[in-house]
């Protein structure tokens, strides 16, 4: 469902509806997408085994920070992780179960929505790799400390800061308008 810009990070969302983001090493955003081929794009459907994307290993060894790749379920209320039988050091092929979710059952995680009291301000984006996936974490992370609902709107889009994907696919960089709003 979304593809980084610089095609160093994919999210993927089950039929289930749990999203997953993939990062392609470490501080790779900063490589702008050099040594980067992304094999799919976005809303296209990928079964198990299909290719995301080519990369150049040297290049990303040598440029980005570390080449681990981090696999990061990103919000899955009603799942749980079950057990895949891997164990630390195994070699992993294409298509082995990397992650496996289970379901809960629906009454142990109802959730409550209040409406409380609107605000609207305006802010600069001053992060130069822009709005990733790192930083839209941190946003989710800081309303849900405050128990407050946020939205980051830019041009006609709008995100819920619940949504990293969502976020990431605003395409908020510093080098575009650094103006984008945040409504709670």
């Amino acid at each position: 469902m979304q593809c980084a810009r610089t095609h160093h990070a994919f999210t993927l969302r089950s039929d289930a509806g749990v999203e997953v983001l993939i990062h392609l090493g470490l501080d790779t955003v900063t490589l702008e997408g050099r040594g980067i081929e992304p094999c799919v794009s976005v809303g296209q459907r990928v079964e198990v085994g299909d290719l995301l994307c080519h990369f150049d290993v040297d290049k990303l060894a040598c440029e980005a920070t570390s080449l681990i790749t981090p696999l990061i379920v990103i919000d899955a209320p009603g799942w749980r992780w079950a057990e895949t039988g891997l164990k630390s050091g195994d070699v992993v092929q294409r298509g082995d179960s990397l992650v496996v979710l289970e379901a809960i059952a629906s009454a142990e995680h109802q959730a409550v929505s209040a409406q409380g009291p609107k605000g609207e301000r305006s802010v600069v984006l001053a992060l130069e790799t822009g709005l990733h996936a790192r930083p839209a974490a941190r946003l989710r992370a800081i309303a849900r400390e405050h128990d407050v609902s946020l939205n980051l709107t830019h041009a006609e889009h709008s995100a819920n800061v619940d949504s990293i994907s969502g976020l990431m696919n605003l395409g908020l960089t510093s080098q575009r308008s650094r103006h984008w709003g945040l409504a709670a």
